[in-house]
């Protein structure tokens, strides 16, 4: 975010709905600095999820229905990478990483 642009309202209502500790008479600057300090260094713990909320993000991204690559065949020339490649025909169903 360009903090910058912002009024010394909005970054002292910034600075404090993420917990942030300035002096009261910190200049507009000091504030933007400290905001973009902790952008730097602002991490997403995924774990800290509820389990549901988890799930529905496992399922929206590991789990396909459609058919992905080539039809299966009776020999693979890896020189040309003909009929599926190394691997062959790839089905996007996995379920947590298993085959279905």
């Amino acid at each position: 975010m360009r903090y910058i642009n912002c009024t010394k309202d909005e970054l002292v209502r910034f600075a404090k709905n993420r917990g942030l500790k300035l002096r009261t008479n910190a200049k507009r600057t000091e504030y933007a600095k400290a905001l973009k300090k902790a952008d730097q260094t602002l991490r997403f713990r995924f774990l800290d999820l509820p389990p549901e909320m988890r799930n529905k993000i496992y399922n929206e991204l590991l789990i396909y229905e459609e058919y992905v690559g080539l039809p299966p065949s009776d020999s693979c020339d890896l020189s040309t990478n003909q009929q599926g490649g190394i691997f062959g025909p790839v089905s996007r169903q996995h379920h947590y990483g298993r085959s279905e």
